[in-house]
């Protein structure tokens, strides 16, 4: 005869099986949740406690930028320059007989308007103010600025107090060709608050209001 065949039950749940003496119980779900929940409401308690800090007071100061090329605006009173410097030169060069002060009188016109035919890069920070020109490039405080002279096409920073013969080769040009003049006066006023101010047409005369 064929053996009964045995038939095999389901095995028990594990919350269900018996816990013998001195075994750990079951972990209770409900009892981890609240654990983790408390634990986040002490961390977020710890936060609130923090100091709140002010991103305003440590922003740093963005520097204006800008660069000015005075010729792609005015192209036609380039060449008409231009055309004037080599004219100049070559009366120069017949006059002396020499090509030598011809091409001489030439490079001299033309470095003397650097400023209008080549780049001028400009960055006022807010401890100096950079100017970067095709063959030099020159950094200098804010605090050594005592005068600014104002005209419609930029603005003179001179270190001196009162006029003198070396100020123009002292003092830093200034263009607003190539940026915002609102902009760049407010920085120059707000970088150089000591410095005598004098408005367009009062270079020897009163100082402007602020």
């Amino acid at each position: 005869m064929a053996e009964p065949v045995e038939s095999k039950s389901a095995p028990p749940a594990p919350d269900e099986m018996p816990t013998p003496e001195g075994a750990p119980s079951v972990i209770d779900q409900s009892a981890t949740a609240s654990v983790a929940l408390s634990a986040i409401d002490e961390a977020a308690m710890a936060n609130a406690s923090l100091p709140i800090i002010d991103e305003s007071a440590t922003a740093v100061i963005v520097p204006l930028v800008w660069v000015a090329h005075p010729l792609l605006r005015r192209r036609v009173l380039g060449a008409l320059v231009g055309l004037g410097i080599m004219v100049a030169s070559l009366v120069l060069g017949f006059w002396t007989r020499s090509l030598f002060w011809g091409v001489f009188s030439a490079g001299v016109l033309f470095l003397s308007l650097e400023t209008f035919f080549l780049p001028s890069r400009y960055e006022a920070g807010a401890l100096e103010l950079g100017v970067q020109k095709a063959f030099s490039k020159v950094r200098t405080p804010w605090a050594s600025f005592r005068r600014v002279y104002e005209d419609r096409h930029g603005l003179t920073l001179s270190p001196y107090r009162r006029r003198t013969f070396i100020e123009p080769y002292r003092s830093t040009r200034l263009l607003f060709d190539g940026g915002e003049a609102t902009a760049i006066k407010d920085v120059v006023r707000a970088r150089c608050p000591q410095a005598a101010w004098l408005g367009p047409g009062k270079r020897g005369g009163k100082e402007t209001e602020r």
